[in-house]
């Protein structure tokens, strides 16, 4: 390039450089393969919105079709074994959360092996679930509620979104962790466990911040505490029950991404530098802690790692509490 002037060397230049990024990232995916994103939720949850959002921006980055379908059933059972049994060559990912390491203990065949059958690709976000009360309930701290469910035996309940939820097993943990008396209450979904809490016929709810926030700024339900290690950015003001004198109830409700365990290691570090980066930016970044979720930006072993120490405390809990599936 000796007769072009610098300005357009530089562009040439960069022009080789971002196509010598696509060759390399076409031979860590099978050319013209459309990338699938099986979501073991439906429509309109927090899952499903975060991988509508790497999606969009994977298709960019990569230059290649990338969709998010929504596999529903068996509590996320029918998408994990799909994606457990698919071709191991990046194009085809699970977008899950908590239930992956828990339904192992929930149902006698969930059709996969959590530890066994998949590879760790990236944790996406981690946010906490909120204990919650009708605002009618006479307690605004974690000591008042636990002291009135002590002083109203057998009267505290709690509703969450599901048998076996991550939200059940923090408040299982609340229950281990202070001996309050409240029983769960499983309903199929956030939407009618919101609503039966604010019109009162069941007093208190553990949910993810992601689902109540609108209602607890409208004043429509009274936070309480979060069962995380940190303070919520989105509700600064609602503390741990951490720092309200449980240090062993904290449980986070994540996202993540797996692919088949026999995925080549090239192309789950490359799809985990490109999930981070899109995870890194600012607009994906503030869209997420919108939501009350905290991007992850970790590489694969240390989801790998996460998934593994997960495991025991779920275990734990699920036998102590004799939970089972619905």
């Amino acid at each position: 390039m000796p007769n072009l002037p610098l300005h357009r060397r530089c562009l040439v230049a960069g022009a080789v450089l971002l196509g010598l990024c696509a060759g390399l990232h076409a031979q860590e995916l099978p050319a013209g393969k459309t990338i699938r994103i099986e979501v073991i939720t439906s429509p309109g949850g927090s899952a499903d919105f975060a991988a509508r959002l790497i999606a969009e921006k994977l298709q960019t980055r990569l230059k290649r079709s990338v969709i998010v379908e929504n596999r529903v059933g068996a509590g996320g059972n029918l998408a994990t074994e799909f994606v457990a049994k698919a071709e191991p060559d990046g194009s085809t990912l699970l977008l899950t959360s908590n239930n992956h390491n828990i339904n192992p203990y929930l149902y006698k065949d969930t059709g996969y092996v959590a530890q066994r059958d998949f590879a760790a690709v990236a944790q996406v976000s981690r946010g906490p679930s909120v204990l919650v009360v009708n605002p009618k309930l006479p307690v605004r701290t974690l000591a008042e509620f636990v002291a009135y469910g002590k002083a109203h035996p057998k009267t505290l309940f709690y509703a969450t979104y599901g048998r076996g939820s991550a939200a059940q097993l923090a408040g299982e943990m609340l229950k281990a962790a202070s001996g309050v008396d409240m029983d769960h209450v499983a309903y199929k979904g956030a939407a009618p466990a919101m609503t039966d809490v604010m019109g009162g016929q069941v007093p208190a709810g553990i949910l993810s911040l992601f689902s109540v926030s609108a209602h607890i700024k409208s004043g429509a339900l009274r936070p309480i505490a979060v069962f995380s290690r940190e303070r919520s950015a989105a509700f600064p003001d609602v503390p741990t029950a951490v720092e309200s004198g449980y240090p062993s109830v904290s449980y986070d409700i994540w996202l993540g991404i797996l692919a088949p365990k026999a995925t080549p290691a090239a192309t789950v570090q490359m799809l985990n530098r490109e999930i981070r980066s899109i995870l890194t930016q600012k607009d994906a970044s503030e869209k997420l802690q919108g939501l009350a979720m905290t991007p992850v930006d970790e590489p694969p072993a240390a989801f790998e790692s996460f998934l593994k120490s997960e495991t025991a405390t779920i275990q734990d809990i699920v036998t102590r509490a004799r939970i089972e599936a619905e």
